[in-house]
């Protein structure tokens, strides 16, 4: 607002200090000749130039992934290198020495996840077995038999005693109590000894039924022993088979290699040298993928649009279209500008190119916008202030303006003059206010029609 107002201010002093001069000039003076030339309006579909510069698309600093002695370099500054172009070599029998030892870690923890199992499923077996002789039948049908057996005899017996008395029964020594007697003991003591052989069968048969069941408990156990070493077999198979891919990257790893096709800008290596993780060994830049970046006026970024098609043009005049990839948002406080990047084919430049080579963009002032303009001779700069000299009723009257752009050689008004106005372009320099003047290009009363 103060600087307005000090425009103001400074227009007031200037135009009092004209009309003073005005009212002490003589008017039998003759009329001066001068060159005039109108203020019009014209369309702002012009363009200014910009200075910006190439940039690669990519640039990388090539680390070390592995850490050790550098074996071999390949490449020096300059060269141009293909996309996994081994570029260096870093410990490379080390690694491949490690990668051996990982790869039989596997073989190892494989054989004994394999023992492992193969103990686990003979034990579940053998559990298997003793499950199904756990609640057998076969002890019972044991007693049955011999129940059976003695049965069987005391039937036997029964049937030979009355055989034998029915053959003596005529026979006069016959003593037919004391032989019963002895017969029927005979009888109840084979009875009694089989059962206790039926007994004792049973027994044995319940003392192997204990032994079984306690093995069946101590192989059940067994089993949660194994298989909770066939999970720690699992596991350090997992272990040994994360370690053997580890080593297999740092053995690939071992091998520095080009991430994209460019040139090797800088390498930071001597043959021998012992390099850390993530040393720089090389830096490496594309030289086939570039943008042009450039540094707009925020005013003129802000009528600019993505995908729009700008031309641009290098040191040596080789014209080339650009397309606008991105508009920055972030203003630079210091310079007032925009950062903008445009994409291009590589191809459109019949030479090769550099990074940070300078092209100069043309970027549109305001495409479809109509403004009124002057001719940049007619302005004269006076304590600061833009003054222009206009022919009206035949004198020279001193106006103060405020000007926009350039656009050729003419200059957009923003304030002080308007469509039609005839401005003083040659002469003007020695006018002063009031002072009668007569258009050489405009023959009539010095005055537009």
């Amino acid at each position: 607002m103060s600087k307005v107002n000090n425009f103001f201010i400074k227009s007031i002093i200037l135009l009092l200090f004209c009309f003073l001069l005005f009212s002490n000039q003589s008017y039998s003076q003759s009329a001066t000749p001068v060159e005039t030339d109108f203020v019009v309006l014209q369309p702002l579909n012009q363009s200014i130039p910009v200075l910006g510069r190439l940039i690669s698309l990519r640039e990388a600093k090539v680390p070390a992934t592995v850490q050790g002695k550098i074996d071999k370099i390949f490449v020096e500054v300059g060269d141009k290198v293909k996309k996994k172009q081994v570029l260096a070599v870093i410990d490379l029998n080390l690694y491949k020495w490690l990668a051996k030892k990982s790869s039989a870690g596997v073989e190892a923890a494989k054989a004994k996840l394999n023992n492992a199992q193969a103990l686990t499923n003979i034990t579940k077996l053998e559990l298997s077995r003793l499950e199904e002789l756990k609640d057998s039948p076969y002890f019972e049908i044991e007693a049955a038999k011999a129940a059976l057996d003695n049965a069987r005899a005391t039937t036997n017996l029964n049937r030979l005693e009355l055989t034998r008395l029915e053959s003596l029964k005529s026979s006069p020594a016959f003593n037919v109590s004391k032989v019963e007697d002895l017969k029927s003991k005979m009888v109840a003591l084979e009875a009694n000894e089989a059962i206790a052989k039926a007994n004792l069968n049973i027994a044995l048969q319940n003392e192997k039924l204990l032994n079984y069941k306690a093995k069946y408990e101590d192989m059940r156990n067994k089993i949660i022993a194994l298989l909770a070493n066939e999970k720690i077999a699992k596991a350090n198979l997992n272990s040994a088979l994360q370690d053997e891919k580890v080593a297999m990257q740092n053995l690939e790893r071992a091998e520095v290699k080009a991430s994209f096709d460019g040139i090797i800008e800088s390498r930071n290596i001597e043959l021998g040298e012992a390099v850390g993780l993530g040393f720089t060994l090389f830096s490496l830049v594309s030289d086939t993928m570039f943008e042009i970046e450039v540094d707009v006026p925020a005013n003129r970024a802000r009528v600019l649009n993505p995908y729009e098609e700008i031309i641009a043009e290098t040191s040596d005049n080789i014209k080339f279209p650009a397309t606008i990839r991105s508009i920055g948002v972030r203003e630079n406080s210091s310079t007032r500008t925009l950062q903008v990047r445009l994409s291009f084919e590589a191809s459109s430049i019949s030479r090769s190119i550099n990074v940070g080579e300078s092209i100069t963009v043309a970027i549109p002032i305001g495409p479809g916008v109509v403004a009124a303009t002057v001719h940049k001779d007619a302005i004269l700069k006076r304590e600061g202030l833009s003054l222009v000299y206009i022919l009206k009723d035949g004198v020279a009257q001193i106006k103060p303006v405020e000007l926009g752009d350039g656009i050729g050689d003419r200059f957009v008004i923003k304030k002080g003059l308007a469509k039609g106005d005839e401005v003083v372009i040659k002469g003007n320099e020695r006018l002063r206010p009031g002072q009668k003047i007569s258009s050489l290009n405009n023959k009539d009363d010095g005055s537009k029609e």
